[in-house]
């Protein structure tokens, strides 16, 4: 009993107190000096940590990149960095009104814009002994498009010497055409800036007195070379060489301008301790929301084995479960193990599509949506790729930039477990790179790799949501001769809210146009005797119907602090409708769109069938989910009159939705979009295309044509019709 609590005990010690080891990079080629390892510290220097602070860095910038990449790496990288962060710009005249918002240092002796940049760097440094060189372990010259991954970043360099002589970076020996021209001697190398280039406070201490001298001898116009230069000079060694570092400091060489703008989700980026360029601030974000949400989801996960390990402990102390119980739990919290015991779940075959096998189900194994649906192969079939090419990377006898390419899944096996996670095995068709020149004779033939990939689920999280006050939804609906239509609409709205008490008002807005409104009149306040707690509402409108006029008026009607709903008399609801739009929506931040369903003309899609008794059928030949729709909007008062109203400029069809979401998001306000069960459109004819739209009569003509039925339906319906053979 005894043996297995100490195991459980100091197996969560471990948890408690992780050691993070990066891996020995010794083995690796080295220029000048081998990287100095150390996981055993003394008294001495054990006091000299607690004596200085762990990083300080140098962001090497200009005025006029203060307000756009410095500011971003202030709110992003920089402001969780376990150290300081202070930003370096030259002699310049309008950086003055800005040094209260960033942490800037001004290099009189040195032009702003000045390039190459050496003697900016170079001043930068000396800035950096003379100031800081007794308070930090360790110091860092970095441009300022260049994101840190300051967690990792620290956990690194614990693992290191930082009173030694030790300099990192990625180590490069310049492009090919030059060189011969830099004046490095054999097997010296320098640390490329781009990437930042990473020194102990002892090689700053040599190279801080002489930085003067290797300003003076210079030998190229490249900055990062001769700070190589200087720190082999007078400290005696050179930046690593290792391929580790290259995957550790990130240099994108082809299409910097789009560094970083595609997937984030890769081993490679995950690895990275630093990336470069990222020229845009709005993508320096992007990496941090990305790397933020790694670092969530890590800790999450510490936590949920963290909690299981303390369970276990509790049920051992507590005689709950014994030794022999204890290692059989221990060995099933093992996906592999708990998802393979699971015999009885079959799995399911995925392939090419075959003709000769309708039975089986079949997905198009090229296509890139459907490896996102199946499982996320996507995600695992960049993993497998990433890692083969690894391999070959690391096996390749020649330096090559050659890559083995992924062709198409050929056939596999998918199975989902419930409780544990996603199992998938897969053939995949890859291709080597092309062989040697003098071998051209032999093709690039695509062959089979066989890959096994197994997800674990998580324990399921829940956020229970305070309860949403029933405010009041105020529907908004221009009416104009639609007796018929308005009949069922307020049938619908009885038999969704009004029956429930639902807290709704409703405000019609009338268009004569030589049409009586006593019909209308008389039943809304059959209605309001009927419900007379529901505000019904009633605005006549002069002139012709339009839209976007009468839902103006509606806002401007109401109290600016109203939830208000633009509706249709042709909308049918169902009760959970208003509970997402009050909840979707939030003032001053977020609108709701929802994406309604569209019947199709029941006389096609129906004929010679019968006629389901709901409108709420949402299958495909039904209708259809109208994503190019903006015209339901929940919205709050104020939040339409802050973007200046509709546009009630706009005649004949349409378009007065398109313009209205256009103008919410220029605010800068959220649109919420997703399908909605609660609110169907119901059929009717399409407004006849005016031939004054010109440009929009095509799309006109396309939405008339829409609503009709789907293409199976409709040439049904016409061979029916006899219209065609």
């Amino acid at each position: 009993m005894s043996a297995v609590f100490g195991s459980v005990l100091g197996f969560a010690i471990s948890i408690f107190y992780p050691h993070h080891f990066t891996g020995y990079l010794g083995r690796h080629k080295i220029c000048g000096s081998k990287l100095i390892m150390t996981h055993a510290m003394n008294a001495e220097r054990a006091s000299k940590l607690c004596r200085y602070k762990p990083l300080f860095i140098g962001v090497m910038t200009s005025a006029n990149h203060l307000d756009t990449r410095a500011k971003g790496l202030n709110k992003t990288w920089a402001s969780e960095l376990p150290g300081a962060v202070e930003y370096f710009v030259g002699n310049a005249k309008s950086f003055e009104n800005k040094s209260k918002q960033l942490p800037i240092r001004v290099l009189r002796e040195v032009n702003d814009n000045e390039y190459p940049p050496q003697k900016k760097v170079m001043a930068m440094l000396k800035y950096m002994y003379k100031n800081y060189i007794d308070e930090y372990q360790w110091f860092m010259r970095a441009d300022d498009d260049v994101y840190v991954r300051t967690d990792e970043l620290k956990r690194y360099l614990q693992n290191l010497d930082g009173f030694g002589d030790t300099v990192i970076g990625q180590g490069g020996i310049g492009k090919r055409p030059k060189v011969h021209k830099l004046g490095l001697v054999k097997h010296e190398c320098y640390c490329l800036g781009g990437p930042g280039v990473i020194m102990s406070g002892s090689v700053l201490r040599k190279i801080g007195p002489n930085l003067d001298r290797c300003l003076n001898e210079m030998v190229s116009n490249h900055e990062d070379v001769e700070l190589g230069r200087c720190i082999r000079k007078y400290a005696g060694i050179s930046c690593l060489w290792a391929e580790e570092a290259k995957e550790l400091f990130q240099q994108v060489y082809d299409h910097q301008e789009k560094a970083y703008h595609g997937n984030l989700d890769s081993p490679k980026i995950n690895k990275a301790l630093t990336l470069h360029p990222v020229k845009d601030p709005a993508y320096m974000f992007r990496l941090h929301y990305h790397f933020t949400s790694l670092k969530l989801f890590r800790l999450y996960y510490h936590g949920y084995k963290t909690n299981g390990i303390l369970k276990t402990t509790k049920e051992i102390l507590s005689g709950k479960i014994n030794s022999t119980s204890f290692a059989s739990r221990s060995r099933n919290t093992d996906f592999f193990f708990q998802a393979n015991s699971s015999s009885k779940l079959a799995w399911e075959f995925i392939t090419q599509k075959n003709k000769n096998s309708a039975s089986m189900k079949h997905y198009n194994l090229k296509s890139h949506s459907t490896l996102r649906y199946l499982g996320g192969m996507q995600k695992t079939v960049g993993t497998i790729m990433y890692d083969l090419n690894e391999k070959f990377r690391k096996t390749s006898r020649r330096e090559t930039k050659s890559k083995i390419s992924f062709e198409n899944i050929q056939y596999g096996y998918l199975r989902i477990n419930p409780k544990y996670g996603v199992q998938c095995q897969l053939s995949l068709s890859i291709k080597m790179p092309h062989p040697p020149l003098k071998y051209r004779w032999a093709p690039s033939r695509p062959i089979h790799h066989w890959a096994q990939q197994d997800q674990a689920f998580l324990a399921l999280q829940g956020r229970i949501q305070a309860e949403i006050e029933r405010e009041t939804v105020h529907f908004i609906v221009p009416l104009s001769k639609k007796l018929k239509e308005f009949t069922r609409f307020l049938a619908s709205l009885k038999d969704a809210f009004l029956i429930y008490s639902e807290p709704i008002a409703v405000l019609i807005v009338y268009f004569p146009e030589s049409f009586s409104s006593t019909e209308y009149i008389q039943l809304i306040n059959k209605y309001q005797q009927e419900f007379p707690q529901t505000e019904f509402q009633w605005l006549q409108m002069p002139g012709s119907f339009n839209r976007a006029r009468a839902l103006q008026q509606g806002v401007e009607y109401l109290r600016t602090s109203s939830l208000v709903f633009f509706s249709d008399v042709d909308l049918v609801f169902q009760p959970e409708f208003v509970y997402r739009c009050r909840g979707n929506t939030i003032r001053g931040k977020q609108v709701y769109m929802p994406l309604m369903f569209g019947q199709y003309n029941p006389d096609i899609v129906y004929f010679n069938k019968s006629i389901p008794n709901t409108n709420f059928v949402y299958t495909k030949s039904a209708g259809r989910w109208r994503i190019h729709s903006y015209g339901p909007v929940c919205i709050y008062g104020s939040d339409v009159r802050a973007i200046g109203g509709l546009n009630t400029n706009i005649k004949g069809w349409g378009q007065e939705d398109v313009d209205f979401a256009n103008r919410v998001m220029r605010r800068g306000l959220t649109i919420f979009r997703a399908p909605d069960q609660g609110i169907v459109h119901v059929y009717h004819q399409h407004i006849p295309c005016d031939e004054s739209l010109k440009s929009k009569r095509s799309s006109c003509a396309m939405a008339t044509i829409g609503t009709y039925a789907p293409n199976t339906e409709a040439v049904d319906y016409l061979i029916a019709k006899h219209y065609i053979e």
